[in-house]
């Protein structure tokens, strides 16, 4: 009787070990998968910078783009104004010295 007994006993604390232990692999089974979703989540987040940083790398070559074509434009210009002030200059260098020519012309 005793041993039947001792091996009762056995069988309600192995059992209770294995309920402490399946109670254990539940919790952790949870935890895992919030784990996973936390993860999963982080990796949505990241892969949605990835994509705003590819975006504003895009926006960057453009705009680099434009300050160049800008810059071609404006030296452009600037050469074109330096052209039309040097034109200025020669035509009223001319002009003075057409009327010097024509005071000269008068006095003689």
């Amino acid at each position: 009787a005793q041993g039947a007994e001792s091996s009762q006993r056995q069988v309600a604390d192995l059992t209770a070990k294995v309920k402490s232990l399946v109670g254990q692999v539940v919790d952790l089974t949870r935890q895992l998968g919030e784990a996973n979703q936390q993860l999963e989540a982080e990796h949505c987040q990241l892969a949605k910078q990835e994509y705003q940083m590819a975006e504003i790398e895009r926006q960057v070559a453009e705009q680099k783009e434009q300050l160049a074509t800008t810059s071609e434009e404006v030296e452009m210009l600037r050469k074109q104004l330096q052209d039309e002030q040097d034109t200025r200059k020669l035509a009223e260098e001319r002009l003075r010295e057409g009327d010097r020519r024509g005071s000269e012309a008068e006095a003689s």
